[in-house]
């Protein structure tokens, strides 16, 4: 994937944002093979891992969402997305609100 920001402040800032979305959309893809067993040191580590990668995803989305004039961006609908489909929910965000980005080119996954 490559996406091709301007050159101006804005768009340096949403170019940020969506590498920091990017890491954790693919944190979700990894977190289901991290920790192994059912111990509940393993159990509790979890659901800790869980807790703080959502709260990453969701503060992203509110800095994006301000950024592109999209607060809404910031739903449980689209954390869920993230958290559930890791980089596949993480392009299908990106390409709902891909208008609203200063994007020399078109976006293509």
């Amino acid at each position: 994937m490559e996406l091709t920001f301007k050159d101006n402040c804005a768009a340096d800032m949403q170019d940020r944002v969506c590498s920091i979305l990017l890491s954790l959309s693919m944190m979700a893809d990894v977190r289901k093979r991290k920790i192994d067993g059912i111990s509940q040191v393993a159990r509790v580590c979890r659901q800790e891992q869980q807790y703080h990668y959502q709260r990453a995803v969701l503060n992203t989305l509110r800095l994006l969402g301000v950024m592109i004039g999209h607060t809404e961006m910031a739903s449980d609908k689209n954390l869920e997305t993230i958290s559930e489909t890791g980089y596949d929910g993480f392009l299908h965000i990106i390409r709902e609100y891909e208008t609203y980005f200063d994007l020399d080119d078109k976006f293509e996954a």
